[in-house]
């Protein structure tokens, strides 16, 4: 089976996909359609040896650029493509492919916990600091989302405690007239109120981004105690997030004086 491009240099048969002719300009776009990823690591198929113009690039589950932006982008994570092992001046090619199984293995296993980031502090500006803790969540139809939770103090001394909740853009619109309502596992029920409008003074929030204010929610909850979050959206079919007991115990950590 042929996958129909302008070109028609892609051959896919067998679960294999081939370039049978090599396009210098359709470089970046051969890089994307040849990544190779398992959910955890992904690396873009760039040439090992290197190629002008090349954009190789490795990105790992979990870990994302440390700034305070609505749209949470991964890190570009260190190219090893040109890694190269040398015992007793030989190259020793197979290991990079050794190393390669190792890695995609302790990802697999350490995926059995979410991905969490320490609590990280910034000065936005003289006399206010913002805290702010980053998690991935999955909804009940097995997609990530961000939870990026936030504490900012003003230099007067007064103080927010919010959670911002990112989908997938144009993938879910939210309903911001709505709280979020957080349920823990023994059936207690706590609301949040929807400040998406603080994100920005200058423009609206984006549809696929929520931020409420969790401060009182917070100070109900026991950290042990596993909870969801339903979410609002404007087709109201609610996206329910599942929230480990590591996470409400970083957010505590995080609102905590």
């Amino acid at each position: 089976m042929k996958i129909p491009t302008k070109s028609h240099d892609l051959i896919y048969t067998d679960w294999t996909l081939s370039e049978v002719n090599f396009a210098p300009e359709q470089l970046r776009t051969r890089e994307t359609v040849f990544t190779i990823g398992n959910g955890y690591l992904g690396t873009r198929g760039s040439f090992e040896e290197g190629y002008p113009h090349a954009l190789p690039a490795t990105l790992v589950h979990g870990v994302y650029d440390d700034v305070p932006v609505i749209y949470t982008e991964l890190a570009n994570c260190p190219d090893w493509l040109s890694l190269l092992i040398i015992i007793d001046r030989f190259k020793i090619s197979p290991w990079r492919w050794l190393l390669i199984v190792c890695l995609c293995g302790l990802l697999l296993i350490g995926n059995a916990l979410p991905a969490f980031a320490v609590v990280t502090q910034i000065e936005e500006y003289s006399g206010q600091m913002l805290y702010q803790s980053r998690q991935s969540l999955q909804d009940q139809n097995g997609k990530t989302w961000q939870a990026i939770a936030f504490k900012r103090i003003h230099p007067e001394g007064s103080e927010i405690v919010s959670l911002r909740l990112i989908g997938f853009p144009d993938g879910v619109k939210l309903d911001h007239t709505q709280p979020l309502t957080l349920t823990t596992s023994l059936g207690q029920t706590l609301t949040a109120k929807d400040i998406s409008s603080d994100i920005s003074q200058d423009t609206a929030a984006p549809e696929n981004v929520g931020e409420y204010d969790i401060k009182l929610a917070l100070a109900e909850l026991q950290a042990e105690i596993p909870l969801q979050l339903t979410v609002p959206t404007l087709d109201g079919k609610a996206v329910r997030l599942s929230v480990p007991s590591a996470a409400i115990q970083e957010w505590k950590t995080l609102a905590s004086p």
